[in-house]
C-alpha cells in the first residue's frame, strides 16, 4: 500500500537531491504532481467545443433515453469556466445550466477539479499501484478532499449543498501525464434526496495542456431515476493575440466588458465534402491520444462557383481516442478529428463527420458486438440464440470513429476518407 500524503507534497517536491531517501511512492507522486500542475496551468490558454448528450433513466425502465444534445463553447478564465453558444462573439459569465431549460447539466468538467487536487494540494493522497486504462499502462492514485476544503457544489430542485468528495486519478508511469480523473460526492445531505453523484473524465495532452477529451456525469436520485450527461470536447484551440473576443458578465449593467485574446478564423459552411488522403500513420503501439495527424486534400472543395479549399492543400487534426478493447475478435477503437485546413495563406476551421472510407477499408467504420444470450421462440420451442448487432459509441462532434479489427492495429498513411462538414450556426447552412 502507498503512503498517505497531504499538503506536505509541496515540501516533498522541493527536496531536490535529498529525494533519493524517500519511498518510491512518494517520489513518483511528487514528480507526477509537479508535471500535472504544469499541464493544468496551461488550460486557460484554450477554448473547446463542448457537446453534451443528456440522458434520463426512469424506473421501471432499465435503459437510458436521450433528452437532448447541447453544444457550447467553453473556456477557462482564472478559476472560472465561461460559456458561449457556438459561433457567438461573446463568452458569458454564467453557469452552463442557464443555457438550457431543465434537466441536469454540470460545470467544472473543463477544469475537472484540477485546481483543488493539483494546484492547491487540498487532498490527502495514496498511491495504489499499476492498472490498465483502455489498454494503456497507468498508476492509480486515490484521494480524499475533506469537508474543510470542500468545493463540490450540487444544485437540485430541492436545494443546494457544497460537499466533500473523493475518487482516483490515473497517471502515465513514464510521461507523468494525467490520463483519467474520477470524482465521487461524499456526505450528500439527505434533503437533496440523491443517492450518488459521480464524474469520470479522460484527458490528453495538447500543446502542453492537460485537456479533457470526454467525460460522464451521473446523478442518481433516491427514487431510482438517474440523470446522465455524456460529454465530448472537440475543436480545442489555443488563444492567440491576433484578434479578440468579448467576455460579458451575466448582469447587463455590470460595467465594462473584459476581453480575451482568441482566434476568430474563417469557418467552413455545412455540407461540404472533403476528400482526404492520410499522410500520418496511426499505430496503437506508438501513437497517443492528442498526437497531430495530417492529410492531403485530394480534390477542390467547391460549392457553386466558390472554391473553399484547393486540391493539394493540407488538413490538420488529432487522435481523439485510441483504445484496445476485448471482443470477438479483439479490436482497437480509433477516433480521429480533422478541424483545420490550409486555405491560401490562412487556416480555416470546420466541424465534420467521417462519411466514408472508399474501397475495401469501409469495413473499418463498423464494429459488431455480441449481446447476452436472448430467449427466442422457434417453431414452438424456447431456444437461446445469439445475434450480432452493430454498435457505436455516442458520437462526438467533429470526431470520426474507426474500428481496427485485426493485427497489426494501425491505420496506414495513404488511407483515403471522405469527411462532410457540419454547420456550426444556422447561417452556415448555405
Amino acid at each position: 500500500m502507498g503512503r498517505s500524503l497531504g499538503i506536505g507534497l509541496a515540501l516533498v517536491a522541493a527536496l531536490g537531491a535529498q529525494t533519493s531517501d524517500l519511498p518510491p511512492n512518494v517520489l513518483f507522486l511528487s514528480r507526477a504532481m509537479r508535471h500535472i500542475r504544469q499541464t493544468i496551468t496551461a488550460v486557460p490558454n484554450f477554448t473547446c467545443t463542448e457537446t453534451i448528450y443528456r440522458e434520463q433513466l426512469t424506473p421501471p425502465s432499465k435503459k437510458f433515453e436521450q433528452l437532448d444534445v447541447v453544444r457550447l463553447e467553453v473556456a477557462k478564465v482564472g478559476s472560472k469556466e465561461v460559456f458561449a453558444w457556438p459561433g457567438a462573439r461573446r463568452f458569458e459569465e454564467k453557469p452552463a445550466a442557464s443555457f438550457v431549460a431543465g434537466g441536469m447539466i454540470g460545470d467544472g468538467i473543463f477544469s475537472a477539479f484540477g485546481a483543488d487536487l493539483f494546484l492547491h494540494s487540498l487532498a490527502t493522497m495514496d498511491v495504489v499501484g499499476p492498472e490498465e486504462i483502455s489498454g494503456r499502462k497507468a498508476i492509480r492514485v486515490n484521494y480524499v478532499v475533506g469537508p474543510l476544503h470542500a468545493s463540490f457544489s450540487i444544485h437540485t430542485e430541492l436545494g443546494s449543498a457544497t460537499v466533500s468528495y473523493s475518487g482516483s486519478f490515473w497517471v502515465d508511469p513514464e510521461s507523468f501525464d494525467l490520463i483519467r480523473l474520477s470524482v465521487r460526492a461524499d456526505d450528500i445531505p439527505a434533503a437533496l434526496q440523491l443517492s450518488s453523484v459521480l464524474i469520470n473524465a479522460d484527458f490528453a495532452i495538447l500543446e502542453g495542456a492537460a485537456l479533457p477529451q470526454s467525460a460522464v456525469m451521473q446523478m442518481a436520485r433516491a427514487s431510482g431515476s438517474v440523470s446522465r450527461d455524456q460529454i465530448g470536447f472537440a475543436g480545442c484551440r489555443k488563444f492567440t493575440g491576433d484578434t479578440r473576443i468579448s467576455f460579458d458578465s451575466a448582469e447587463p449593467d455590470a460595467g465594462p466588458v473584459e476581453t480575451l485574446p482568441v482566434r476568430s478564423p474563417t469557418t467552413l459552411p455545412g455540407d461540404l465534402e472533403i476528400p482526404l488522403r492520410l499522410t500520418t500513420e496511426v499505430n496503437v503501439n506508438t501513437s497517443k491520444v492528442g498526437d497531430e495527424v495530417s492529410a492531403l486534400i485530394e480534390g477542390d472543395v467547391k460549392r457553386g462557383h466558390q472554391t473553399w479549399l484547393r486540391k493539394g492543400s493540407v488538413a490538420y487534426g488529432r487522435i481523439r481516442r485510441l483504445e484496445r478493447r476485448k471482443g470477438r475478435p479483439d479490436y482497437v477503437l480509433l477516433g480521429l478529428e480533422f478541424s483545420e485546413a490550409e486555405a491560401g495563406q490562412e487556416r480555416v476551421e470546420f466541424v465534420a463527420r467521417l462519411k466514408s472510407i472508399p474501397g475495401t477499408q469501409g469495413s473499418m467504420l463498423r464494429h459488431l458486438e455480441e449481446p447476452e444470450d436472448q430467449p427466442v421462440l422457434n417453431q414452438g420451442r424456447l431456444v437461446t440464440e445469439k445475434s450480432w448487432t452493430e454498435a457505436f459509441d455516442p458520437p462526438m462532434a467533429g470526431v470520426g470513429y474507426l474500428y481496427l479489427n485485426s493485427e497489426p492495429f494501425r491505420l496506414p498513411a495513404g488511407v483515403r476518407m471522405v469527411w462532410q462538414t457540419q454547420a456550426i450556426r444556422q447561417s452556415d447552412r448555405r
